[in-house]
């Protein structure tokens, strides 16, 4: 059984661990947070009432007739006629006390469940990033469906703060481990790229550099990684290495994500009449049926002398 308060409302029971139980399930969260957000109105209002309370009233006396010689006279005459008994000034206000009461109680089950939905939050977060493995770079987009983009960053930066995740670049985190002989590793360039495109839903297409080493045309690691991308211009710093998205037109983005992008643009950093038979024979053990595929249906978006080595890579090996 619930109370109902001066205002209408139910004033939730907090006597007992099960009473307390039933108000905190009585009304979800976004109920609570409406009642939390109206309170400073509701303690505005019962101010205003107390204050108006609290003021003299006006206070009506009949004066006895009388006839007045002196100034004595009319303060006897005033003094008889007043009694402070019937006045209300200084009327007590304890009557406001049970919607105050019922206000603190209302503010204090908001916070429990805030918190209850925190930890549920952090504990979902982890599980997630569990799953996913050890070398997963993630933003707070990657958990969109847990609810307020704010309400994720905050208990981010919460896991953060405990140890339990790491902040590697300004809104993208890891969950490092510690191995015996390369100490704490974490996520990869490549997982903090993914990450990126991810949460600004980009489309990108590596640089001639960066596509040579993907595909171990080179063994030559890249000062810095670049790729090109339909969105704004953007630096990550990971550690020592700088990952640089540069905007580029639309045109140039056509075989942006797909593995025929990946390899013309290896063939680029080869160069024209360079690409031997080795290059070849190589690439086309690093590609599956489906790459290979993919090679096949964009063989008119490249540059012609590219077209060749696409036909040749397209063939099946035995290898």
């Amino acid at each position: 059984m619930r109370l109902k308060s001066a205002a209408g409302d139910f004033q939730p029971l907090t006597g007992t661990d099960a009473e307390l139980l039933v108000s905190l399930q009585d009304r979800d969260l976004a109920g609570w947070q409406t009642q939390t957000d109206a309170i400073p109105t509701r303690c505005q209002q019962a101010l205003a009432v107390a204050i108006k309370e609290a003021e003299p009233r006006t206070h009506h006396v009949k004066l006895r007739s009388s006839s007045l010689k002196n100034g004595a006279d009319a303060e006897e005459s005033v003094g008889d006629s007043f009694d402070p008994s019937k006045s209300h000034q200084g009327r007590s206000c304890d009557y406001l006390n049970p919607e105050l009461d019922l206000l603190k109680k209302q503010s204090t089950i908001f916070n429990m469940k805030a918190i209850k939905s925190t930890h549920t939050q952090s504990q979902r977060i982890m599980q997630i990033v569990a799953k996913k493995g050890r070398g997963w770079a993630f933003t707070p987009h990657d958990f969109a469906d847990l609810g307020d983009p704010r309400a994720v960053g905050m208990t981010l930066t919460r896991l953060v703060r405990d140890g339990k995740i790491r902040r590697i670049a300004r809104g993208i985190y890891d969950c490092p481990q510690n191995h015996p002989l390369l100490g704490q590793t974490g996520a990869t360039s490549d997982a903090v790229v993914a990450a990126v495109a991810r949460n600004k839903n980009l489309r990108l297409l590596p640089s001639t550099a960066v596509a040579a080493n993907q595909l171990g045309l080179t063994t030559q690691v890249p000062a810095q990684l670049v790729y090109h991308s339909d969105g704004a211009a953007a630096k990550v710093q990971l550690g020592n290495l700088n990952i640089v998205f540069r905007r580029n037109s639309g045109r140039n983005l056509i075989l942006a994500g797909r593995a025929s992008g990946l390899v013309a643009q290896a063939l680029r950093d080869i160069g024209k009449g360079k690409v031997t038979d080795s290059d070849l024979n190589h690439l086309r053990k690093r590609l599956d049926a489906e790459a290979r595929k993919e090679l096949a249906l964009d063989i008119d978006q490249v540059p012609a002398w590219i077209r060749p080595h696409f036909r040749k890579l397209t063939l099946a090996h035995d290898d």
